[in-house]
């Protein structure tokens, strides 16, 4: 939630909207289950949310990296891979305008002092049986 505040008072929260959107696509998709949403529907909803008519800002990515995209959807080629150029491209961009002034900002010193306070208040919030819990139910979902 830090971060996300931080990215909206550089107005580039709609950057890691798609870093997250594009991730979750791939995490979803790359599994053998079968998601809620089918992968062209998807792919297609991601790309109206950020740039459709409607959407709210415009981003800027390479016409030739949304234009593959593009051909990919419009030609039923849709694959969890099909946004992993965009997510680097959205990665590298968040890194270059934000990541190194985020950890040396106010905010994120507060946060990091406050946790750390926080856990050394409640060490008991951190067990050793809760990290061992939620490693267990981490890997049961890897290898559903």
């Amino acid at each position: 939630p830090v971060y996300r505040l931080y990215c909206c008072g550089l107005r580039l929260e709609d950057y890691l909207d798609v870093y997250l959107d594009v991730t979750d696509f791939r995490a979803i998709h790359q599994r053998p289950a079968t998601p809620d949403t089918p992968i062209l529907e998807h792919a297609k909803k991601i790309m109206e949310k950020f740039f459709g008519e409607d959407a709210l800002r415009r981003l800027d990515y390479p016409p030739s990296m949304l234009q593959t995209i593009h051909d990919g959807i419009k030609n039923n080629k849709v694959t969890p891979t099909i946004f992993d150029a965009m997510c680097a491209h959205t990665f590298k961009h968040l890194e270059e305008n934000t990541l190194s002034s985020f950890i040396t900002c106010d905010a994120y010193t507060s946060f990091i002092e406050g946790d750390k306070a926080h856990r050394k208040n409640n060490p008991s919030d951190i067990g050793e049986s809760d990290i061992d819990a939620v490693y267990q139910k981490i890997k049961t979902y890897q290898n559903a």
